[in-house]
């Protein structure tokens, strides 16, 4: 099979997935509004809950993943498609096959991937560092402390 004939079945495939994605995400927000008008009590109404914050990240996902296809569609248009919007070089030909919409080499990508990592760990970490006024120092409580029921 020649290049050209390649990138025609790549592209079939990539819009494929994307028209696959589109319904799927429309299904999903579809759905969670149907259970989200349906609760009952309590116990349902956290389930329906859990269950909607879960179908919103899966949406997010799968919005980010459509997001990825459109793009590489829009390379393939442009005709620079398999080329690293990192380094400027070729996308292994075996990474494209593997993973379509991929717009950075591995090298790339796994660069990114650390970068997103140490910001994503330098954020969490500033979440959790105690305020001066929390950093003060506490009175200790032992077990001796605490009253103990036995029954």
């Amino acid at each position: 099979m020649n290049a050209q004939g390649t990138l025609a079945d790549l592209e079939l495939a990539l819009r494929s997935k994307r028209d696959e994605l589109s319904r799927q995400i429309s299904w999903d927000l579809e759905h969670s509004r149907c259970e989200a008008a349906n609760s009952g009590d309590l116990a349902d109404a956290a389930q329906d809950e859990v269950q909607s914050e879960l179908s919103s990240q899966l949406v997010a996902l799968e919005s980010r993943e459509l997001d990825q296809i459109n793009r590489a569609l829009s390379l393939i248009r442009l005709g620079a498609y398999g080329c690293c919007e990192g380094c400027g070089g070729q996308i292994d030909p075996v990474r494209l096959d593997a993973l379509p919409n991929a717009t950075q080499c591995i090298r790339c990508a796994r660069r990114s991937s650390r970068r997103a990592a140490a910001v994503a760990v330098k954020k969490w970490s500033s979440n959790i560092t105690p305020h001066a006024e929390e950093s003060a120092p506490r009175e200790r409580i032992s077990l001796h402390d605490l009253e103990m029921e036995y029954t």
